[in-house]
C-alpha cells in the first residue's frame, strides 16, 4: 500500500479552506460562519462521481458495522455488564478486511473487534484528557489576565500557548 503524505493533504486542504474564507468577510471577533465557510467550500471543491460513490458505499459498510446499525434481536447479558442488543446482522471485520455478519463472525474477527474497540476507546480518552487539560489550563489564564486587567480580545488560544510556554515552534510529531 503506497504511503499518504499526510502533511501535503494537510497543506492542500488548508490552502482550499483559505481560499474559501478569501471570498467572504470574517466575523467581528476574527471566526467565520461555518454554515457559509461550508457553502464556500461547496463551491469550490472539485466533485469526482466515482470518488463520492465509494464514499458513500463505504459509509455503507462502515454503517452497519457500528452498534445500533442494524435490528436487534434480543439481548446479549455478559456477566458484570447491562444487557445490550444484539445485531446478528451488523458486519463484524477481522484484520484482513473480510467482512462477516455477526452470528457467523469467527473467532479471529471478534478478537479484532475487541481490540480496534480498545484502542479507540484508549485513543479517545487521551484525546479528552489532553482537551480537558488544555480547557482547563487556558481558563485559568484566561482568568489571571482578566484579573490584571488585559482585554478579553487579546486572550486568545494562541497568545496563551505562547506565554505559557507550552508550544515548541520547532517540534512537529510526524504523522
Amino acid at each position: 500500500m503506497p504511503k499518504i503524505d499526510l502533511a501535503r493533504i494537510r497543506r492542500r486542504q488548508l490552502e482550499t479552506i483559505a481560499r474559501a474564507k478569501a471570498m467572504m468577510e470574517p466575523n467581528p471577533d476574527g471566526g467565520y460562519n461555518e454554515d457559509v465557510l461550508l457553502d464556500k467550500l461547496v463551491e469550490i471543491i472539485p466533485f469526482d462521481v466515482d470518488k463520492a460513490r465509494r464514499k458513500q458505499a463505504q459509509a455503507m459498510l462502515d454503517a452497519v458495522a457500528r452498534p445500533g446499525g442494524t435490528e436487534p434481536s434480543g439481548q446479549i447479558v455478559l456477566p458484570g455488564f447491562d444487557a445490550f442488543d444484539y445485531e446478528p446482522s451488523r458486519h463484524i471485520r477481522d484484520n484482513s478486511r473480510n467482512l462477516y455478519e455477526a452470528d457467523v463472525a469467527p473467532l479471529n474477527a471478534v478478537m479484532a473487534e475487541s481490540t480496534r474497540a480498545r484502542d479507540h476507546a484508549n485513543a479517545s480518552l487521551h484525546w479528552s484528557n489532553i482537551k480537558a487539560t488544555e480547557a482547563e489550563l487556558f481558563a485559568a489564564w484566561v482568568v489571571e489576565q482578566l484579573t490584571v486587567g488585559r482585554p478579553a480580545r487579546e486572550l486568545t488560544w494562541g497568545a496563551f500557548i505562547r506565554e505559557a510556554g507550552i508550544w515548541r515552534p520547532d517540534e512537529v510529531k510526524a504523522s
